[in-house]
């Protein structure tokens, strides 16, 4: 088949040149000026129509659909065996009723950054606070043998920071257990995570029925420090016998 050459109309066999006049027989593209087969109907290179009428640009080449963005990994979560403490101010909504907003969030957080020290002082990890309390953890994310001890120590620092106040402060109450963790990482460095299971669970029941001013343990934290702190057997919580520090 012959094509016309465009510029002495002559018909010649399909090439780059025509035969007759030497002229170029490849279509310019007007939108990105690469050249092309005679026959091409579109752009090979930026897939603009070579149909248009001289002068008016075709329409560009329609983008490719967005793609969704990746799927983010659930979080890691790792089972670790550690102690969990939960501290509680008793009496803060007493103590903060008629202040206002800021003076009582204040106050809380005055309580509860020297909490939250003796906490650290120990090498525990406070996971939460969460208002008028705080949980930690001993042993996860960053392993430690004598977790319960750490937590045992840290929870009696608490004790006698408070009682050193002379009533100045709040009476705090704790709950320890030690145990299966499953350790629940919201960021990849594990600088921020979560510690649940039943563990947390009975560490928070035994907070609860604490007197204000004591510590109630699981029995298995009273077992990993035993001949290292005196306890005192207490009531059944929850199906395991705490014990008093």
């Amino acid at each position: 088949m012959q094509i016309a050459c465009p510029q002495c109309r002559e018909h010649v066999d399909p090439g780059r040149f025509c035969q007759s006049c030497g002229a170029s027989l490849e279509k310019r593209c007007g939108t990105c000026g690469v050249a092309n087969r005679p026959a091409a109907r579109f752009c090979s290179d930026c897939g603009a129509s070579l149909l248009a009428p001289a002068g008016v640009p075709a329409p560009p080449a329609q983008p490719p659909p967005a793609q969704p963005p990746p799927a983010q990994p659930p979080p890691a979560e790792e089972l670790k065996h550690a102690t969990l403490l939960f501290v509680d101010l008793c009496g803060s909504t007493a103590a903060i009723a008629g202040m206002g907003a800021e003076d009582a969030g204040r106050t809380l957080n005055t309580e509860l950054d020297l909490i939250c020290e003796e906490l650290g002082r120990f090498g525990g990890t406070v996971v939460r606070r969460m208002g008028d309390g705080a949980m930690a953890s001993f042993g996860a994310p960053v392993p430690a043998e004598d977790h319960a001890v750490r937590a045992c120590l840290a929870a009696q620092a608490v004790l006698e920071a408070f009682r050193a106040s002379n009533g100045r402060r709040m009476p705090v109450r704790l709950g320890i257990a030690s145990g299966e963790v499953l350790v629940r990482s919201l960021r990849p460095d594990l600088a921020d995570f979560d510690a649940i299971g039943v563990t947390a669970a009975l560490a928070a029941r035994l907070e609860q029925a604490a007197a204000p001013g004591s510590a109630l343990l699981s029995a298995q934290t009273a077992r990993a420090v035993a001949g290292l702190a005196r306890v005192e057997p207490q009531r059944p919580v929850t199906g395991e016998h705490g014990r008093r520090p």
